[in-house]
Parts: structure tokens; C-alpha cells; sequence
């Protein structure tokens, strides 16, 4: 219930949450007198130990641990009462408020309920007892009783400000004081009610309290920032024209609260603190949102490196605010630096890291460099592994790239890595088979021992699915390249058999059977149920004109090619290729030579590896040829 404390003072809290009852800690307690020790049936603490547990609460902690330890686990409830009317005389007492720390952590669920209602009440009268408020509303929160926590917080305000004027606010009830206000804003905040923050920090400010600290500046920038963005364009007095509207004087509040914020950074950089830029992500994001603050981040990351400079963490934070404002050469640049600096942990995570950033960069040459040295710092992971292999093929050291990969075989991810790879260098041929080998490894990954409950990946959900997907189409397309037509029908059937409303399936089967003239009804009906899932697919159009075609019905193929490139878009220079070669057949087989010849040409002027260059001039030569004749 403590994780969220910041501030040293509550050294204290902290201990009751984690180390206060930790059975090692006993043994480096100092040894106590038995004069000393709290005598449970006379609720005695003499005035000397208390005095001094007062003044140190990390000792205090360790004593009332030392107590459970060796006089009891926990008071019985008539024990408690009674200590709890000492703390009620003595509401200052470090010492019975650990004590009750230690009560509550080793109660039960009932008996945490009713500790801390006896608690509230009696901070509830003793507002100003700042370290009794904040353990009792901390206590409260983790019971889910936030209201009474907030109102008790909100109770001891006054109080603060009251003993700020009485010259009684210092040591550790200051650092508490300081606690209850950020526990106070963090409420507000999360219930986004900014104008309380801001009424409330104006009253701190007021009383001359905190000016500097970066937490509450923090909240304030956040409710200025909001109440900004929520104020209107309108003028108090529509009279008085010149008179600013409550945005301009929103805007103007906001940058005074940023000139408190940014001059509290900088008297802490003079004195050569840190300000633990990690704590300052709300800051930096409203700064991210405003135009003309949007370099601060940046600026007050190096302000913080030149005043510390071997702060890792300052570096790592800066490398991060160059890539979330997509400055990623900058981003590598802090890396470099990261990497350079002495006892910087040299793993695999921090060269890819500093990979990934150069890439974006378009650094691809130190890219692959970074990624190699995360690759010999951490040879057996995965990750690190593809991304080289990944890097090298787009330089085109195709086999460097799949060389690194065969150590991670028969990894599925990894053999569809190694032939994309394959595929992209000309090795259609090992490619199919890297991919066979990877449907090897699921088929038999889906096979389970008899009387087992069988779990078949193939008609699995999600990312399974678009994996096995995936394979059946790369292998479908390296067969048909390879003429190997029995292993494209196989290995379509086989995806249509695990998803049955595949579109991209259907259609390569039915366009694959129609150009090898083969089961054209079967093709058609295939194309005409990937048409109903994607109406008005061009690729689709062309596979359905191609089968009629094929099967001698050329008005319908014209006028379905004639719907395949209105959709493609029949002005444009980029029109698919096949398309337009299809087309030529299609209107050749219908007596228009003359347009065919011109589909024929316009195929020609842009490269496509699926076309067939020679066959296309025969066609146009023969057709040429043979018009001049009737001619």
C-alpha cells in the first residue's frame, strides 16, 4: 500500500510494507535493554526511548519488528484498545504508529476493517498529526475506502498551513506535510478534478510551502494544462474587447507554472541533483502536446547529463525522447555513446536496441554492425538472430542470412524466415523446401497420443491460422514457379480444408486450374465464392474472365475483363500487367484485333517477372501479320 511513496521521509512507511517484517532483519537489531522493552499489560514507553524513536523512524521500525518478534505475533483486541487510547494521548509517537503497522499487516481481513476505523477516528482527531494521517489514509486506500482517505488528507490542510506560520513545520513532519499534499493531487488528478488541484497548490504556493518541489509543479502543470484545454474562447466583458478571453489567461497561468517548473529543475542541476528524469513522464508528455515547448524534454535531459554526466539512466531517457519524437539518428547517436561508456552492461538488448533506432534512421551499414554485436553477445536468442538475418538480406547477403538462421532449425518462424530469404535471392527451389519442412513440423505438432483431446493449429483462431495461412500460400507459389502442380493443389486444398471462406484460396485454386484448362466448372464456381466475399476485387474479376475464356465463352469474358480494369483503373499507367495481357486474348478471341494489339503494347511497357515477354511480341507480330494480309 506503499508503493507509491517518494519521499525519504517515509523511509518508515516503506518499512512497515516490505522490511519490517522480514525475518532476517532481527538479527541486526541492536540489542535492547529489558528497561526498554514495551511491557504489554502496563502500556509503558519511557520518555527517553520514545524521544529517540521519534527523531529516527527507520530505527523505530526495526524496534517495534524486534518487539513482535520476541514478545508476541499480534495483541489481542483488548491489548489494542488500550494501546490505541495511548496513541490517541500521543498521536506524535513514531513508535505506536509502526507499532500498528506491524498490527495490521499480521491481521485478518475483519480485524484489518476495524484497526483502521479505530485509527481514523483518531486521526480524525488529530489532523495535525501528519505522519498518523498519512499511515491511517494509506491504510484506508488499500481497504478501498478512498473517500474517507481523501477526507482525511483534506482535514489536515489547514493544519499544515497553520504550523508553516507557527515556524513548527520542519524534519520529518514537513517531509510528511510535503506526502499528504501529493496524495492529495494524485486523488484529485485521478478523478480529474483539476481545478481542486490548482486551488489547492495556489494556497500551498501562497503560504511561501514546496515551491520547489518538482512532484507538486508536476500536478500543477497537469491541472493548468487541462483547465486550458477546457477553457472557452469567450471575453469576460465583450465591452472591453482588448481584454483577454479565459483561454488567453488559461495560457498564461500555464506558462507561469511552466517557468516554476523549469527554474526548479534548474536550481537542483546547479546544486549538481539529480532530478530523476524518470519521474518526470507527466511533465514531458503536456510538453510533447504544446508546439512551443515540445524541445524542452530534450533540453532538460541534457542539462541533466551535463550536470551528472555518468547518469546512465539520463542517457537512456534522452535515446528514448529523440525516438518518440521520430529523431531517430539522434536516438542512435545517445546509444553510441551508451554503448561507449564504462560498465555499460554490453547484452545483446542494448546493441538491438541501438540496431533498431539506426534503422529507422536508415543507418543500415552501423545497423547490421549493432546487430551483430548483439548477436555475439547473445548467440541463442531468437529475435536477435532473425533481425540479422533480416538486416543482411535487405544489403543482400542473402546466405550470411540464412546461414545464421539453420542454428534456430526447425523453428517454424525461423524456416519462414530462411525461405522469404531463399525466395528473395532466386532459390525458389530451397525455399519450397524449407517451407515443406515447416508444415512437416506442424503436422506432426498436431498429433497428439490417443485418448487425448486433440488440439488441430490448422482451424485454430488468430495468429496460428495467418501463420499456417501463410505457409500454404508461399509453398503454392514456389510449386506453381517450379511446375510442380500437384503440390499446389495439395497444399490449397489443404488451407480451403482448414478455412473455408478463404477468398486468396479459392481464387488461386480456380485461377490455377483455369490455366491449366483443368475442372473448369469447379474453377468458375471457386472464383465466383471468392467474388461474394470480396465483391468488386479486380484480381478476382480477371480469374473469373479467364476461366469463361478458357472455357470458350468469350462475350462473358470480355465483359468481365472490361469490369476487372474499370476497377484497376483502366487510365492508369500502373495497371497490372497480366491483366492487360489477359485482355488482349479476351478481345482477340473476339474478332477486336486492333484493341487487342494496343492491350498487347501497353503490357510491354512495364516489367513484370510474370510476364511473358516473347510470347506477348509473337502475339502482336502474328496479329500485325495477319491484318495486313486481309488488308
Amino acid at each position: 500500500m506503499y508503493h507509491h511513496l517518494k519521499l525519504k521521509a517515509a523511509a518508515g512507511l516503506l518499512s512497515c510494507g516490505f522490511f519490517l517484517f522480514s525475518e532476517d532483519m532481527t538479527s541486526d537489531v541492536v540489542p535492547v535493554e529489558k528497561s526498554c522493552t514495551l511491557q504489554v499489560r502496563e502500556f509503558e514507553l519511557p520518555q527517553k526511548e520514545e524521544e529517540k524513536l521519534s527523531k529516527n523512524i527507520k530505527f523505530a521500525s526495526f524496534y517495534s519488528r524486534f518487539l513482535q518478534k520476541k514478545e508476541h505475533k499480534a495483541l489481542p483486541e483488548k491489548g489494542q484498545e488500550e494501546l490505541l487510547d495511548l496513541l490517541a494521548k500521543e498521536p506524535d509517537s513514531a513508535f505506536l504508529i509502526l507499532f500498528f503497522a506491524g498490527e495490521y499487516q499480521f491481521a485478518r481481513k475483519e480485524d484489518k476493517q476495524r484497526l483502521a476505523g479505530k485509527l481514523e477516528k483518531i486521526a480524525g482527531k488529530n489532523p495535525g498529526s501528519f505522519f498518523l494521517v498519512s499511515f491511517t489514509s494509506d491504510m484506508l486506500q488499500e481497504l478501498k475506502k478512498s473517500e474517507q482517505s481523501q477526507a482525511l488528507f483534506e482535514k489536515s490542510v489547514p493544519f499544515i498551513f497553520r504550523q508553516n506560520k507557527e515556524k513548527k513545520l520542519a524534519g520529518v513532519k514537513k517531509e510528511f506535510a510535503l506526502y499528504i499534499l501529493q496524495s492529495l493531487c494524485r486523488n484529485y488528478a485521478g478523478k480529474k478534478e483539476y481545478e481542486k488541484i490548482i486551488l489547492l497548490l495556489d494556497e500551498v504556493y501562497e503560504n511561501d510551502l514546496f515551491k520547489e518541489d518538482l512532484i507538486l509543479l508536476q500536478f500543477a502543470l497537469a491541472g493548468r494544462y487541462f483547465l486550458y484545454l477546457s477553457a472557452s474562447d469567450e471575453r469576460k466583458n465583450f465591452i472591453f474587447f482588448w481584454q483577454k478571453s479565459l483561454k488567453e489567461e488559461a495560457w498564461d497561468e500555464l506558462e507561469k507554472t511552466v517557468a516554476l517548473y523549469r527554474n526548479a529543475i534548474r536550481k537542483k542541476h546547479e546544486k549538481k541533483e539529480s532530478i530523476f528524469p524518470g519521474e518526470h513522464r507527466t511533465a514531458f508528455q503536456i510538453f510533447s502536446k504544446l508546439e512551443k515547448y515540445e524541445d524542452m524534454p530534450s533540453s532538460i535531459l541534457l542539462e541533466e547529463i551535463f550536470a551528472l554526466p555518468d547518469k546512465r539512466a539520463s542517457l537512456l531517457l534522452l535515446a528514448d525522447e529523440f525516438a518518440v519524437r521520430k529523431k531517430d539518428g539522434l536516438s542512435a547517436r545517445v546509444w553510441k555513446k551508451l554503448l561507449n561508456m564504462p560498465y555499460f552492461p554490453e547484452n545483446g538488448t542494448a546493441f538491438l536496441v541501438q540496431s533498431i533506432k539506426l534503422q529507422r534512421a536508415g543507418n543500415f551499414h552501423e545497423a547490421i554492425q549493432a546487430q551483430e554485436k548483439a548477436y555475439m553477445a547473445q548467440p541463442r536468442n531468437k529475435r536477435i538472430t532473425m533481425d540479422l538475418a533480416r538486416l543482411y538480406a535487405v544489403k543482400g547477403r542473402y546466405k550470411e542470412g540464412c546461414k545464421v538462421l539453420e542454428a534456430f532449425f526447425p523453428d517454424v518462424d525461423v524456416l519462414h524466415l530462411a525461405a522469404s530469404i531463399s525466395r528473395d535471392c532466386g532459390e525458389t527451389e530451397q525455399a519450397l523446401s524449407l517451407l515443406l519442412q515447416a508444415d512437416l513440423v506442424m503436422d506432426r505438432a498436431s498429433i497428439v497420443p490417443a485418448g487425448k483431446k486433440r488440439n488441430i493449429p490448422l482451424t485454430a483462431k488468430g495468429e496460428e491460422l495467418s501463420r499456417f495461412i501463410y505457409r500454404q500460400i508461399q509453398i503454392s507459389l514456389c510449386a506453381e514457379k517450379l511446375q510442380k502442380y500437384f503440390l499446389v493443389e495439395k497444399h490449397l486444398k489443404k488451407l480451403l480444408a482448414s478455412d473455408p471462406g478463404n477468398a486468396v484460396a479459392m481464387n488461386f485454386l480456380g485461377y490455377h486450374l483455369a490455366c491449366r484448362n483443368k475442372d473448369l466448372p469447379f474453377a468458375e464456381k471457386l472464383i465466383h465464392l471468392a467474388l461474394e466475399k470480396e465483391p468488386g476485387n479486380y484480381a478476382y474479376l480477371d480469374s473469373l474472365a479467364w476461366v469463361k475464356f478458357r472455357m470458350k465463352d468469350f462475350a462473358g469474358a470480355k465483359k468481365t475483363i472490361d469490369q476487372a480494369m474499370e476497377k484497376a483503373g483502366k487510365d492508369e499507367e500502373n495497371i497490372d500487367v497480366v491483366i492487360l495481357d489477359h485482355a488482349g486474348d479476351i478481345y482477340f478471341a473476339a474478332g477486336k484485333k486492333e484493341q487487342a494489339l494496343q492491350y498487347w503494347k501497353k503490357a510491354l511497357e512495364t516489367y513484370s517477372p510474370e510476364l511473358d515477354i516473347d510470347h506477348i511480341l509473337k502475339k502482336i507480330h502474328e496479329t500485325a501479320k495477319s491484318m495486313e494480309k486481309k488488308k
